[in-house]
This record gives C-alpha cells, structure tokens and sequence, in this order.
C-alpha cells in the first residue's frame, strides 16, 4: 500500500510491548522531496525487499509446478496400471 494506491493486505501481532510508526505513501513522497538522499535509501530498500519476495514467490512457484507435475505423472502411471 506504501507503493500503490490499494489497501494493505498484512497484518502484524507484537508479542511484547511496542512502538509503531505509521508511514504512508505522502510521507514517503514528501521525505523525497525534503531529503532526497534518505528517501532514496528508503526507496532501495523497499525494492531490495520487494526483489527478495519475488525471488521467494518465483522458487516457491516453481517447486509447486514440480509437485503437480510429478503427482500428475503418479496418476498416469496409475491409470495405466489398471488398464
């Protein structure tokens, strides 16, 4: 939601007493602005993060396709073992 224009999807449960920090797309703009160099950091490190998810969705997604696909062979090899 930082990046877009749409609503967040997580959520975060503390385990111990906290302190959060609320920051939102127009703060994010406006430390762009006032401190271009911090806000650049913040932007490399939202799209170090957001690389490194991708990264994770990409295997994970792979690994799932094997799975599928060695169940499917499983099940051809089932059905013509009751041909």
């Amino acid at each position: 939601a930082l990046l877009s224009e749409i609503p967040r999807t997580a959520s975060a449960t503390a385990s111990a007493p906290t302190k959060i920090l609320g920051f939102f797309q127009s703060d994010l703009f406006g430390l762009t602005e006032t401190n271009p160099r911090l806000g650049n950091k913040v932007l490399f490190r939202i799209a170090q993060m957001i690389a490194e998810r991708l990264r994770f969705t990409t295997i994970e997604n792979q690994q799932l396709k094997e799975k599928i696909n060695d169940r499917e062979e499983n099940l051809k090899k089932q059905n013509r073992s009751l041909e």
